[in-house]
């Protein structure tokens, strides 16, 4: 992908979860002035405003995600496309298709840079995506690669033993 598309692509989830924020305030917001007021159920609008706390904090943790730090580290594959759902029903350009992931769980972790991972797999949905009603997100391996295919488009990437096989025959000097 050219700097260019990994830019819409982080630009598009930014704007979903700048969106998702502004609703969450918006709701807080009217909880305030309704409790202003003082003809509340406090009950009713103590549940919104917990269901909304908890909201904010998923967003903020989906938010933590996209800034990559450049450390290899080992990656649940399982764990990386449960992020990468939850990104892409933010990201704005994905809002009318239908995403389905599906995939071993059992796999060898990844090894490598967890953000860059995630912005490979969330390019190649959006590529995919544009223009589509839906897309498969597959994902399988074998004990040197976990191998993710988003619609016609296959991503691969070493496991940790391999790294560690691979270190260890060609070790840097």
């Amino acid at each position: 992908m050219t700097n260019g598309t990994q830019n819409a692509v982080r630009d598009g989830l930014i704007a979903g979860l700048a969106h998702a924020l502004s609703n969450r305030i918006s709701t807080i917001s009217v909880v305030a002035q309704t409790l202003d007021l003082g003809d509340s159920d406090h009950a009713a609008l103590s549940d919104m405003l917990g269901q909304e706390v908890v909201r904010l904090e998923e967003i903020l943790r989906l938010m933590r995600l996209i800034p990559a730090d450049g450390r290899p580290e080992p990656v649940l594959v399982s764990e990386l496309m449960n992020d990468a759902a939850a990104l892409a029903r933010h990201q704005r350009d994905l809002r009318d298709v239908t995403i389905d992931f599906s995939g071993a769980d059992d796999l060898l972790p990844m090894h490598g840079d967890r953000a860059a991972m995630l912005m490979s797999v969330l390019e190649a949905i959006v590529e995919q995506g544009r223009g589509a009603k839906s897309i498969a997100v597959r994902w399988s391996g074998t004990q040197s690669t976990v191998t993710i295919a988003v619609g016609a488009r296959t991503l691969a990437f070493a496991t940790l033993p391999e790294v560690r096989r691979r270190e260890r025959d060609h070790p840097r000097g």
